[in-house]
């Protein structure tokens, strides 16, 4: 349209300059004596001719322009009406629709006449702007469908109105995923905030990325956020140790990483673990450990103990598990082990061959099993210790756990080759002693008291007499037999004490 406003003036122009310039010469030229009345019927029939002239060269200006026009104006509207997008045509005082394209009515299901009877403020579900944004609104389609759009808005001047065009692009997917986005990372956020584990995410050059509220606390410096700023300008103290070497030389390499490390801030054991991840960084995950680190030294520390108090004795002390496997068993026993069977002892090996059992094997077997079903007992038994045979006492105790499940049985056999030789010597000196008693209630009371009786007849009186004789030779003859007996008496004694 501007092309035609200056192309057809100035063609104009041009053309009547050189008709006038150029025809007169032309005439002159041809004829030299032209009367004046000549001169102005040539002037009459040159301008009727220039107005014929330029009459149709405008007409075919103006027809060409006309067809460009209604070409341009067909493509423009072929463009609006089949244009993808939603396109709506309204006026500005009234808000009524004036026109619409193909697509908007598509996307909402009005029909044409349905919409030039509507506003946009009847399309709009709401005049709210959706968080904020003055150009994404809820739309309502003809079936009570509800779609978030972006629209874009131009206002121009058709048949002397003001009108706005709109652009209705759908981003109802859009902002639904941005929505659940949204969402996810706050409920994500939520649950790394309530674990009981710090967590970061750590980039290639050692910027954190994200953080929990854990991690947050504990950080060295007062910042208004962590995001952004290196790890170990966070945490100086740490940065000469040797987790800053490593943290980086792993980060280097894009592998898992695991270790323990002490914070002198929190006086804490804390367990770290950090995952690589596509990008070129780590997701750190580090839980305090110190409880754990405490219970793994009284352990140690038991183990101790334990491993010297069944260490510092001469007894053998072992356990097995229900597999008939041994997980405990001290110094003595592995001697005394490797003695017995000609082979060495280890913590999982199992107390019996199962390709075949013997007569020991079963015995012990039905030992093991009497305590695995919660049975207390002890058993004497003799064994081969050191070369000589040993009297022995054997204990089996249940091990239970925590739950009161047996899972072990302790033993623990005693040498009571001592104790039982001093219990036969007991009863040995028990049997002589009674050999003893017989003796003194037996043949010392027999001439003893004869003696006393025979002494109770003697006469006093008359001492020479001859009844006193044959008294005093019986009282010499039951004195023989006392003195008999109490010899017999000490030698039984002094054997009873050797």
């Amino acid at each position: 349209m501007k092309r035609s406003e200056i192309q057809v003036p100035f063609s104009f122009m041009v053309m009547s300059i050189v008709w006038i310039i150029f025809s007169d010469k032309f005439f002159l030229h041809r004829q030299t004596n032209i009367s004046s009345f000549q001169i102005t019927h040539i002037q009459t029939i040159k301008g009727c001719f220039f107005v014929c002239a330029v009459t149709v060269f405008l007409h075919l200006m103006i027809k060409s322009s006309n067809k460009q026009l209604r070409q341009s104006q067909a493509e423009y509207k072929d463009l609006f009406y089949n244009t993808p997008t939603p396109m709506l045509l309204y006026n500005l005082e009234t808000k009524k629709f004036t026109n619409v394209n193909k697509a908007a009515l598509e996307k909402y299901g009005y029909t044409t006449e349905e919409l030039a009877q509507m506003s946009i403020d009847q399309l709009r579900l709401t005049t709210d702007k959706i968080d904020g944004k003055c150009n994404i609104h809820k739309h309502q389609k003809k079936n009570k469908e509800v779609i978030i759009c972006q629209e874009t808005t131009r206002e121009i001047a058709l048949k002397n109105a003001q009108s706005i065009l709109l652009s209705a692009y759908e981003i109802t997917e859009l902002e639904n995923a941005k929505a659940e986005l949204i969402r996810r990372e706050k409920q994500l956020r939520l649950i790394l905030n309530s674990i009981t584990d710090g967590f970061f995410i750590l980039g290639y050059d050692l910027t954190i990325q994200k953080a929990n509220e854990l991690f947050k606390s504990m950080v060295e410096v007062s910042v208004e956020k962590v995001e952004g700023h290196k790890l170990f300008n966070l945490f100086p103290s740490m940065k000469e140790k040797f987790l800053y070497k490593q943290y980086s030389l792993e980060l280097q390499k894009s592998r898992t990483l695991h270790f323990e490390t002490y914070y002198e801030r929190t006086k804490a054991w804390y367990r770290i673990s950090a995952y690589p991840f596509e990008k070129g960084g780590f997701c750190v995950f580090f839980r305090d450990i110190t409880r754990q680190k405490e219970d793994e030294l009284r352990i140690y520390q038991n183990e101790q103990n334990l491993s010297a108090l069944i260490n510092n004795t001469q007894d053998l002390i072992w356990s097995i598990d229900c597999d008939f496997r041994y997980f405990t068993f001290n110094e003595p026993f592995r001697k005394w082990y490797k003695h017995y069977f000609s082979e060495e002892v280890w913590i999982g090996k199992v107390a019996f061959c199962n390709d075949k059992e013997n007569a020991f094997d079963t015995k012990w077997k039905s030992l093991y099993e009497r305590a695995l079903k919660g049975e207390k007992f002890s058993v004497d038994m003799d064994f081969e210790i050191d070369n000589k045979c040993r009297h022995t006492r054997l204990r089996f105790n249940p091990i239970y756990n925590a739950s009161g499940k047996i899972f072990g049985v302790g033993c623990f056999l005693q040498n009571i080759t001592e104790s039982k030789l001093h219990q036969r010597k007991i009863e040995q000196q028990n049997a002589q002693l009674k050999e003893i008693a017989f003796i003194t209630s037996h043949k010392v009371r027999v001439p003893l008291a004869n003696i006393l009786g025979l002494t109770e007849i003697l006469d006093i009186e008359d001492p020479v007499s001859s009844s006193n004789v044959k008294i005093i030779e019986y009282i010499k003859t039951s004195a023989k037999e006392l003195d008999k007996s109490i010899i017999n008496m000490v030698q039984q004694t002094m054997k009873a004490n050797n």
